[in-house]
């Protein structure tokens, strides 16, 4: 019997996955502002998955474009593991260092140097290297994250994992770098719900305020904030460049003592 799968049926689920990130980014702040930083990290994780569920959609739409057959249970057996959600999820790199450490001098270099140098080359290509192997790392590391967040379990003979112990600094980066990921598909238009944690005339920023974590609405569409040391610094400009299938967009930001730079990868398919 033929599958009745169709297209137009991912294509549904894949933006209904999309709506459900920013709906629990949305509850993840509300936690935040209320101290529970914890419980912030376990529903921006679980959004992350959700952000990984509408990428494996997506990809199984295109293979049923081409003549492929599908299941309802095939289509949940690729959505069910959480690591590999948590992998599809990931759509940026972000590096973050020391100014005059290792790291930040090769994003200085590769900021600062013309493309074409053989100093922006050389460092473009270590940077590269570290960024393969950080994100080989990264959707494993985001899970247990969650689970250190969400359970009580042993660490050693003489010491217990207390999520009550999560940090504020750990959680306030945490939703920010899902933040901005959601962000980058939200504006391609799919979801327009008022309930989600962005709307479609404004860039909810995370910001910090006496308070905690608040929304900042903020005219310009084009640019991303982020948090660098103790100010919000606005995105200094988008470089647009062919990275195989997709544009990478690479914001960069700085202050007197941090460097930071992030890579967004957004499919044009």
């Amino acid at each position: 019997m033929p599958s009745t799968i169709t297209p137009q049926f991912l294509l549904e689920g894949a933006v209904l996955a999309l709506e459900q990130c920013g709906l629990l980014l949305r509850d993840a702040n509300v936690l935040y502002r209320g101290g529970s930083y914890a419980s912030a990290v376990v529903l921006t994780a679980f959004a992350r998955e959700e952000l990984g569920r509408y990428t494996i959609l997506l990809d199984l739409r295109k293979e049923v474009l081409t003549g492929k057959e599908f299941t309802i249970e095939e289509i949940q057996d690729r959505c069910d593991d959480h690591v590999t959600k948590q992998q599809a999820g990931r759509l940026s790199t972000v590096f973050t260092a020391d100014r005059d450490s290792g790291l930040g001098k090769l994003l200085r270099v590769r900021m600062e140097s013309h493309p074409q140098s053989a100093e922006w080359k050389e460092a473009d290509a270590a940077l590269t290297r570290i960024s393969e192997t950080k994100n080989k790392r990264v959707p494993s590391d985001r899970h247990k994250s969650r689970m250190s967040a969400l359970y009580v379990e042993p660490i050693s003979e003489h010491r217990w994992n207390r999520p009550a112990e999560t940090s504020q600094a750990f959680a306030q980066q945490f939703m920010q770098d899902a933040v901005n990921d959601y962000a980058g598909r939200y504006h391609q238009g799919y979801i327009t719900s008022d309930d989600s944690v962005l709307n479609t005339s404004t860039l909810n920023c995370i910001m910090r305020s006496n308070n905690g974590l608040v929304a900042r609405n903020s005219s310009r569409l084009s640019g991303r904030r982020s948090l660098a040391g103790n100010r919000l610094l606005e995105t200094s400009h988008y470089c647009r460049v062919k990275h195989g299938g997709a544009f990478a967009f690479r914001g960069r930001k700085t202050d007197k003592n941090s460097l930071t730079e992030n890579v967004l990868f957004a499919n044009t398919q």
